[in-house]
């Protein structure tokens, strides 16, 4: 019996401090710790899919969205500045699993811009890199913030 209520409150903490993590990162990627460039000349504005989640350092996780054809877009991420990391993020198409873009090969800049030409699924892979070894299993807060802006006016699309 004693051993069954302390596997009890044991899973009871368990679930009490994950709540508490996640409460912990609610939109910290509305934060100033979670800044993206964003050009003084477009008007971006957060997509209703950015978000912050809690991520297992070491451990790729997927985030799908969809984003809605002709618009600008920027993607960037972010982790708390106290567990701060190289994060890499991979863009990939929901339908054919190619991968659009991966910033491993452009040193782990953390934001990337692009146009949508049509509606389309896409899944976010965001990485938390560490390079100790007891980090692999700790969380940590990643913001991932979707800015979407109307096109530019050109030449070509007037």
């Amino acid at each position: 019996m004693y051993i069954l209520k302390f596997s009890f409150i044991a899973a009871l903490l368990l679930a009490l401090s994950s709540l508490l993590q996640a409460q912990e990162c609610k939109d910290f990627h509305k934060s100033k710790d979670c800044y993206v460039y964003v050009p003084l000349d477009r008007d971006f504005q957060m997509y209703n899919q950015a978000k912050s989640t809690s991520v297992v350092v070491g451990t790729a996780t997927i985030y799908k969205v969809v984003l809605y054809g002709k618009k600008d877009f920027i993607v960037g991420v972010c982790a708390e500045s106290k567990y701060y990391r190289q994060i890499r993020f991979r863009i990939i198409d929901g339908i054919t699993h190619n991968v659009l873009y991966d910033n491993q090969e452009y040193d782990y800049i953390e934001s990337f811009g692009f146009t949508i030409e049509k509606t389309q699924p896409l899944d976010l892979e965001i990485t938390v890199l560490s390079k100790e070894k007891t980090a692999q299993a700790s969380k940590v807060c990643v913001g991932i913030q979707i800015l979407w802006s109307n096109p530019l006016e050109t030449a070509a699309n007037k």
